[in-house]
């Protein structure tokens, strides 16, 4: 079988793939690292999933991303960005919930992803996606059922450690105080606050060097300390990274995900608020609110003469179909809209079982009212939207952006902009964020800025921790767990 290594592990015969013999753990998937002893199953983890090998639960890649705020799946592929997120998940999850003990921990593990559940269930049962990257939230690589549960019989000396790296000032605004009570009914906690706080200490770099030794889990978000290749080298115990927060590239070195210690972030919670923006800027360009606000109200005058339009039953073009794309196709349901999808990877099954129509890019624009980009940043997709898109577009369409600036040929949008033949949505830009001062964009009344804020509004950001532990309750007994991220994924994210 090969030597044993860290954490217990032994080589198979034959293979370089290492499997965890330590206890409780059966890791099946090919990695350096699997789980640290609390029933841990980690089924397939790092870039790779299970291939099988007389597995019956073997891990898989889905098709579709992440915008995670939008990170997507392959660097060959559509996925959303940082906003959105990652996969999709389908399936209710019933297993071990009548053995789960301590209710805040079991009202927790319940929750997270339930509403996703629900519309992945009126989605329909493929909903997982694209067999490749452009809708990265369908994609989620999972890891088998199995393990146990790491409350039982346990004393708190062998309780796994959980690292916390959220900034103090805005902990209690991703944290939940009943997710902070279920964290600590099942783990040890370090909180050692984000990367301010850490640099207000004159031993911080130390504090957390010593920490990363203990810790089992590490949770993250938006200021915590960056995870370098050589911090995670001694973290010997790692198996789980949890970012409540889009993006983990500014966070977490690659490393992680090379060696085999699972990855997740909070991108398909994400994705409801940037498809929930994408509605709004739908109904209030349709409806010519933001002229009307501009024209009446300083005039004081009451006068409906504005162009407006309703959205039932209208053609709506969908530019990648991953985590966000999808919930933006559930919002646009009441509207009884025809929706038109341009994402290479998205299998014609899917599309039938999502009731949308695959089309030509170049046909997208041309047919649709509402032309909304839910793609992943990628060398393909990079400038993908330029002037032969935009002189397709019909008069009087909505043009809306709220997965990357760099999606789109800057001198080209400003350019169908001054033609004002069309509406321009605009959460993000490029090639700078914020937009320059100087930029024509701001002047143009045909344009809409918001200054990207498509993400979780803050009263919504607890969800955030709510999903990741909620899901890292369920790693720990085995249990599958969806949106791990993959190295493909991590490629795409900003």
């Amino acid at each position: 079988m090969g030597t044993a290594g860290r954490g217990g592990w032994s080589e198979v015969a034959g293979r370089s793939d290492r499997h965890c013999v330590g206890r409780g753990c059966s890791n099946h998937g090919p990695s350096d690292r699997g789980g640290s002893g609390y029933g841990y199953s980690s089924h397939g983890s790092g870039d790779r999933g299970c291939g099988g090998h007389g597995c019956n639960e073997p891990g898989r890649y889905y098709a579709g991303r992440s915008d995670l705020c939008c990170s997507d799946s392959s660097s060959s592929g559509y996925r959303d960005n940082e906003h959105g997120a990652d996969p999709m998940d389908t399936r209710t999850n019933t297993q071990g919930s009548e053995q789960r003990s301590g209710t805040n921990a079991q009202a927790l593990e319940e929750r997270p992803g339930a509403d996703m559940q629900g519309l992945g269930r009126q989605l329909g049962t493929d909903v997982q996606g694209s067999g490749q990257p452009l809708g990265a939230d369908a994609q989620g690589l999972e890891q088998r059922p199995g393990g146990s549960d790491p409350r039982a019989g346990r004393g708190p000396e062998s309780r796994p450690k959980a690292l916390l790296l959220l900034p103090h000032a805005s902990f209690s605004q991703i944290i939940a105080p009943e997710v902070d009570r279920s964290l600590r009914e099942v783990a040890e906690v370090i909180d050692l606050g984000g990367k301010a706080d850490l640099d207000a200490l004159s031993d911080g770099q130390q504090r957390l060097q010593q920490a990363l030794l203990q810790a089992d889990a590490v949770f993250t978000s938006w200021g915590s300390p960056y995870l370098s290749k050589e911090l995670l080298e001694q973290a010997a115990r790692l198996r789980f990274i949890g970012h409540c927060a889009g993006s983990i590239r500014p966070y977490v070195d690659p490393f992680a995900l090379e060696h085999g210690i699972t990855v997740i972030n909070a991108a398909r919670v994400m994705g409801r608020g940037v498809a929930e923006m994408t509605l709004l800027f739908a109904l209030a360009a349709l409806r010519s609110l933001v002229p009307y606000q501009l024209q009446n109200k300083p005039q004081h005058r009451w006068a409906a003469d504005q162009p407006m339009a309703g959205l039932f039953e209208q053609t709506v073009g969908l530019v990648g179909l991953g985590q966000v794309g999808r919930q933006v196709l559930q919002l646009l349901r009441p509207f009884h809209c025809h929706v038109l999808v341009y994402d290479p990877y998205l299998p014609d099954e899917t599309a039938r079982t999502l009731g949308v129509e695959k089309a030509a890019l170049n046909e997208v624009f041309a047919r649709s009212r509402i032309i909304s980009l839910h793609a992943a940043v990628t060398p393909e997709t990079t400038g993908m939207i330029g002037a032969e898109q935009f002189a397709q577009v019909q008069d009087g369409a909505i043009f809306i952006n709220t997965a990357r600036g760099r999606l789109v040929d800057y001198e080209a949008l400003v350019e169908a902009a001054r033609r004002g033949r069309f509406t321009i949505c605009l959460d993000v830009t490029d090639p700078h964020e914020p937009l320059p001062g100087d930029s024509p964009l701001w002047d143009l009344p045909n344009v809409l800025i918001t200054p990207h804020i498509a993400g979780p509004t803050p009263d919504r950001r607890v969800d955030m921790g709510q999903d990741v532990i909620g899901r890292w309750l369920r790693f720990l007994r085995g249990e599958q767990i969806e949106g791990v991220i993959t190295l493909a994924q991590y490629r795409t994210m900003a």
